[in-house]
């Protein structure tokens, strides 16, 4: 996951970037470019609080632009999930390494689903 991924199902230019910041914390954002203008969609965490780990986005025009926690619920080879129950949308956030330079993400709940795909950047 560290890198630059650019968002390719995306209208606009979009990015989601992640940076190392200790062996227990990894932060990264996700952020669109139209025409020379960059905005920040959300910020991102992934952490570890006691024995679990989080995945933490901050949307700024949702939630009061106040942080929720995602818990990883499934760890598998190529597939990572992180679950919160209590949110409406999304309650399960997805990441499924398709290779070395791709990886598709999906958010959803029960009843929607949206997908993301991803492609890894040169730095």
């Amino acid at each position: 996951m560290l890198g630059k991924w650019k968002v390719s199902s995306s209208k606009h230019l979009q990015f989601e970037e992640w940076n190392k910041i200790s062996n227990t914390k990894f932060k990264g954002s996700s952020y669109k470019i139209i025409d020379s203008d960059t905005t920040i969609l959300e910020t991102l965490e992934l952490v570890v609080i006691e024995n679990d780990i989080f995945y933490i986005p901050t949307v700024y025009d949702q939630n009061n632009a106040l942080p929720i926690k995602f818990k990883l619920s499934k760890l598998e080879n190529k597939y990572v999930l992180f679950e919160n129950k209590e949110h409406d949308f999304p309650k399960k956030i997805e990441y499924i390494l398709e290779s070395r330079k791709k990886i598709k993400a999906s958010v959803s709940n029960e009843s929607f689903s949206i997908d993301f795909h991803l492609s890894k950047q040169k730095n």
